[in-house]
């Protein structure tokens, strides 16, 4: 089955929301960034000003992440704010949504770097083989290659 991503709607907020049913799964999942659990439809309008995209297989949205510049540097995006719908979850979906987004940053967004902020509770994320499970730094990084910088 093939995943397609697309840029975020609003409309795809409540269905995105619905997937982090406690406080702990939320802050899991926004570090805090979004406010405190519960938030509404419109709160979660923040992701706007971000490069968000909305994952999709069989025309059901299974997938959220966003990019943004960490930095004042032109060269980096960092993919943040990474969820997968629960059920769905353990089957792959999270690292095939990941390297569309490597995808996206290296070759539209013409990042030479991409950088994942997650917690290092996210505990699916490390599950994924993104970040090596005793990883003491919650960041990982992906150099394009041939790219000056390492």
């Amino acid at each position: 089955i093939k995943m397609e991503l697309r840029p975020y709607k609003s409309s795809d907020a409540e269905t995105i929301l619905s997937w982090c049913d406690n406080e702990k799964s939320f802050y899991e999942w926004s570090a805090g960034i979004l406010g405190n659990y519960p938030i509404t439809e419109k709160q979660f309008g923040f992701v706007e000003s971000l490069i968000a995209f909305t994952a999709f297989e069989n025309n059901e949205i299974v997938g959220f992440f966003t990019l943004r510049k960490p930095n004042e540097s032109k060269d980096e995006l960092r993919i943040g704010f990474v969820i997968i719908d629960p059920k769905k979850r353990k089957t792959g979906l999270g690292k095939k949504m990941l390297k569309l987004g490597l995808d996206y940053a290296f070759n539209i967004g013409k990042a030479s770097v991409v950088s994942l902020g997650v917690l290092i509770t996210a505990t699916d994320l490390r599950d994924l083989k993104i970040l090596k499970p005793k990883e003491s730094r919650p960041m990982k990084y992906w150099v394009k290659s041939g790219s000056a910088r390492k």
